[in-house]
């Protein structure tokens, strides 16, 4: 089920476990959200320092400075090394990051079944 708030100008944080957090393995964004980006994104890479972050971070935070709303989605369907581990075996799981070699991801691919 969707939150409520979906209809809104807004997008997923997937992790909580160091701080709310948009992580890259998965994101969502409300077709608005991407709209008020693509309107206004020149603020964000003037006053953001996003060449020290990647683009998931970066995309949080513009977002935020432009008033997207971030809605909270800890159900732990993105397995993220970074966030809960990226445990193969999770047949509720939709996807598994980071997996950067080819072996690694066959692997993971493999345990997925």
């Amino acid at each position: 089920m969707w939150p409520p708030m979906w209809d809104r100008t807004s997008f997923f944080l997937n992790c909580a476990v160091h701080a709310p957090a948009m992580y890259g393995a998965v994101e969502v964004f409300a077709k608005s959200a991407l709209g008020a980006y693509q309107a206004a994104h020149g603020r964000c890479e003037q006053s953001l320092p996003f060449w020290s972050w990647g683009e998931d971070r970066f995309m949080q935070e513009c977002l935020k400075m432009l008033g997207v709303i971030p809605i909270p989605d800890y159900t732990e369907n993105v397995r993220d090394a970074r966030c809960w581990g990226s445990d193969c075996g999770n047949k509720g799981a939709v996807a598994f990051h980071p997996f950067k070699a080819v072996n690694g991801w066959y692997r993971c691919y493999l345990a997925s079944q």
